[in-house]
């Protein structure tokens, strides 16, 4: 359950030049006799356009394509800026047992962000 900032403006500061991704799997392609390593990954929607004021946290939450269907897109590795580390937050109806670690994104009420400092290319300053 890797999840990543994701580069998708660089023009623009800090978390307005950012999205949340899930990735799925780690691949490289072979293109024109060059090898490009890429990621599947899960978008994830921003909640709001700020902090959450309560917690101080960014909100997201999975994005859905046409008729309910996940948003998942192939990305380059150079568009990843570093790891995120997501919270996941549920309401006040106790958890079944059966749940497994893999459904708590799509159980969960809100998902805030928290920003995890693993380098993965160049640092670029705070989100």
């Amino acid at each position: 359950n890797d999840c990543v900032f994701v580069i998708t403006n660089s023009d623009a500061c800090g978390m307005q030049g950012m999205d949340i991704a899930h990735v799925m799997a780690f691949f490289s392609l072979q293109q024109h006799g060059r090898w490009n390593p890429c990621a599947v990954i899960h978008w994830f929607n921003w909640v709001g356009n700020a902090p959450d004021p309560d917690t101080g946290m960014w909100m997201v939450k999975p994005a859905f394509a046409m008729h309910n269907t996940r948003h998942f897109a192939v990305i380059h590795i150079d568009t990843v800026f570093w790891a995120a580390h997501l919270i996941p937050v549920f309401g006040t109806t106790p958890l079944s047992p059966s749940i497994k670690f893999h459904h708590v994104f799509d159980i969960s009420v809100a998902i805030g962000v928290v920003y995890a400092r693993a380098k993965v290319r160049g640092d670029r300053g705070n989100p």
